[in-house]
């Protein structure tokens, strides 16, 4: 009969390996430390409040156009914006995975080019738009404009 196995987080693998430990170790009052350390980690990244994204997103309500598919324009607004991606609200459906171009033009600052914008994630007339193809020209532009903005 074949074992059978289970997918586990690195955390509730951590935890059975740590189990195994205490079983075969008489120090178990740095073993219960170990686990609580692995909690206290385990409750950080389960914090709603804590940021864990890896470029900070600015507030804003810019314009944009977007192209899903390399001829048809679409109209746009991007509502928060970082370094590596931005929010957007369309009228305009566009599904998950999507890749387009995508043009930004905020007020009163040179419009930011993206030629490789994909959709990572789709809600009511919001999604998500990772920067995945962003020219050395233009990712100065917009790290410029990141600095002017309030976070």
């Amino acid at each position: 009969m074949g074992a059978r196995t289970m997918k586990l987080l690195p955390t509730q693998y951590t935890r059975k390996v740590v189990c195994k430990i205490i079983q075969a170790n008489k120090n178990r009052a740095a073993v219960n430390r170990l686990l609580k350390r692995l909690k206290d980690e385990e409750d950080l990244l389960m914090d709603p409040h804590v940021e864990h994204r890896k470029h900070p997103r600015h507030p804003v309500c810019f314009k944009c156009i977007f192209s899903p598919d390399g001829t048809r324009i679409e109209d746009g607004v991007v509502r928060d914006l970082s370094a590596g991606g931005c929010r957007m609200t369309s009228t305009s459906h566009v599904p998950s995975d999507t890749s387009m171009e995508l043009h930004i033009r905020p007020d009163r600052h040179t419009p930011i080019y993206i030629p490789g914008a994909v959709v990572r994630w789709v809600g009511d007339s919001t999604f998500g738009v990772d920067f995945s193809k962003l020219p050395e020209l233009e990712s100065a532009t917009l790290t410029r404009l990141l600095w002017s903005l309030p976070t």
